[in-house]
């Protein structure tokens, strides 16, 4: 990842109001302060760039949001959710449970998935949702561990 850091930082010389944010596996350019017109060329441009660089490389180049971003390959928050999803259902878990996930440099949920009825409503879930990383809630398996060692909670709190 570190082969393409020059090239980030180049289109981010180039194109005013723009920041890179380097993160342990992704590197994304930011431009949603960007003037409109020249930020998406200028995203394009970089998209282009490193889909020929990286090519041959086990990594994804999106575009979506105002960013460029670039990560290993099969490596998302949906991919994520789809493996505890997977691994809830092969411990013979009910997956009709609330699954937050929240990152932990930032104070918003990323993710939210459960079925459209939960034993509490979404507002009040994520308020009780006080582990950073990765929260149960509104099931019926209290205290069940999760993935990456981050303990459950109940709906009893």
């Amino acid at each position: 990842m570190a082969g393409v850091r020059p090239v980030f930082k180049y289109f981010e010389q180039r194109t005013p109001s723009t920041f890179t944010e380097v993160q342990e596996y992704t590197m994304t350019w930011h431009y949603r302060e960007a003037d409109e017109d020249f930020g998406e060329i200028q995203a394009s441009d970089l998209q282009l760039h490193l889909d020929k660089v990286l090519g041959n490389m086990p990594v994804e180049v999106s575009l979506d949001a105002k960013q460029v971003q670039v990560r290993p390959y099969g490596v998302s928050k949906g991919a994520v959710l789809e493996h505890i999803m997977e691994e809830l259902t092969s411990y013979g878990r009910d997956t009709d449970t609330l699954v937050t996930a929240k990152p932990a440099v930032s104070s918003s949920a990323s993710v939210l998935a459960g079925p459209p009825a939960t034993d509490m409503g979404a507002e009040d879930a994520l308020r009780a949702a006080s582990v950073p990383n990765l929260t149960h809630l509104a099931g019926s398996y209290p205290g069940m561990g999760l993935p990456g060692g981050a303990a459950g909670a109940g709906a009893d709190g």
